[in-house]
């Protein structure tokens, strides 16, 4: 019985369900800083087969190449993370003056149903493990029929 990867098949998991272009960078870098140290085992059928006196086995140059080309990607996916937090942290100037709420909890609870029934939004929702990674903000404009004295934001996190 072949075993499989259980944090690989989890990012898998993680990877098919992101719908953000914060989520997808944070995903693909999880998945290359976990390949990374495994691409050794990667080149093992090569490890029987040897240079000459004086060279290198063959497969080393390609194992040195790609941890070259992962650690570059990781690099530039660490900076647009940098780029995108940044780009959160500095709210537009309608946005500065609104009240924020979030929503934090366990996976699978109801968190955006919540919000769907709070905004209207259509938030994606369905009952499986991780069906909303990405986090969603909306506006809330009424509660119980009363305005409120200014919109409300609110975070599904």
């Amino acid at each position: 019985m072949q075993g499989y990867d259980k944090p690989a098949l989890i990012l898998d998991i993680f990877a098919s369900n992101a719908r953000t272009a914060e989520a997808k960078t944070q995903v693909e870098l999880a998945q290359l800083q976990y390949l990374l140290p495994r691409l050794t085992r990667q080149w093992t059928h090569l490890s029987k087969q040897l240079g000459g006196i004086g060279t290198k086995g063959p497969g080393e140059t390609q194992i040195e190449t790609d941890r070259r080309l992962i650690g570059t990607r990781i690099s530039m996916l660490k900076e647009k993370l940098k780029k995108i937090e940044r780009a959160a942290q500095n709210p537009a100037p309608a946005e500065a003056c609104l009240h924020k709420d979030s929503m934090a909890g366990y996976t699978n609870v109801g968190k955006s149903t919540l919000l769907n029934i709070l905004t209207g939004a259509g938030v994606y929702v369905e009952n499986k493990l991780f069906a909303t990674l990405d986090t969603s903000t909306k506006y809330l404009k009424k509660l119980t029929g009363k305005k409120l004295p200014q919109q409300t934001l609110i975070s599904n996190t």
